[in-house]
């Protein structure tokens, strides 16, 4: 059987200096699932949330069109813009000073009531910090107002602390191809095209696994259940 790396098509290597692509970012260590008190950075800035957009269907003079739509904005915290831990729960600190490698939002996901047949509510995660966290004044602005919302986070929360889950999902994307370990241990796209299937997995407990459609899942953490951080 042919290898994977034997399906890739070959790219011509860049000739000119001005096309060649910024490195990647090294990966941060994943904050095991647990508890703990984040500090937001003293410099966060509205400057540093980009758009989350997507493709929606719209009809301008009678014609049928997709244009792309803002969604939410998002900020991604990192060596450069750290969100450090200053307390855990172990009783040795372990993970103090660690760095948080993921994201807060403003875009609204479903939220499900603690009662069965609740009717679910669309809440981001920035409402949350902001509300719960951050203790932030209401009324002034709506919770879907994500430019007030990300300059009011900014304005009350730099260089403040909140407390956290850190939770650890994943999802096999059933609307990209799945991607595969080849023979060399290197991660490829699936030559036959295949999509993932869907599944979702609420606690994952390794960084990355198999899912059972064979595709190669990542864990990317994220903060959940914010509360301030004199309440935890």
């Amino acid at each position: 059987m042919a290898e994977l790396n034997d399906e890739l098509v070959k790219e011509a290597p860049v000739e000119n200096w001005d096309e060649i692509p910024e490195q990647g970012k090294a990966r941060l260590p994943l904050l095991p699932a647990g508890t703990y008190e984040f500090q937001i950075p003293h410099n966060l800035q509205p400057k540093h949330w980009e758009k989350q957009e997507k493709e929606q269907e719209v009809e301008i003079n009678g014609l049928k069109t997709t244009q792309k739509v803002m969604i939410g904005l998002r900020v991604r915290f990192d060596a450069d813009l750290p969100l450090i831990v200053t307390r855990d729960t172990t009783a040795e600190q372990t993970y103090k000073d660690s760095i948080f490698g993921g994201g807060i939002s403003t875009m609204p996901r479903p939220r499900f009531g603690k009662r069965k047949g609740d009717p679910v509510k669309q809440v981001s995660d920035a409402v949350y910090l902001y509300k719960d966290g951050l203790e932030g004044p209401v009324g002034a602005f709506k919770p879907t107002e994500h430019e007030k919302l990300v300059e009011a986070i900014c304005k009350i929360g730099a260089g403040k602390t909140f407390v956290a889950d850190v939770s650890w999902p994943a999802y096999c994307n059933k609307k990209k191809v799945r991607r595969l370990r080849d023979s060399a241990g290197q991660l490829v796209d699936d030559p036959e095209g295949k999509l993932g299937c869907g599944k979702n997995f609420r606690t994952a407990t390794q960084e990355e696994f198999a899912c059972e459609c064979g595709a190669v899942i990542f864990v990317f953490p994220e903060l959940v259940r914010f509360r301030a951080s004199q309440k935890a």
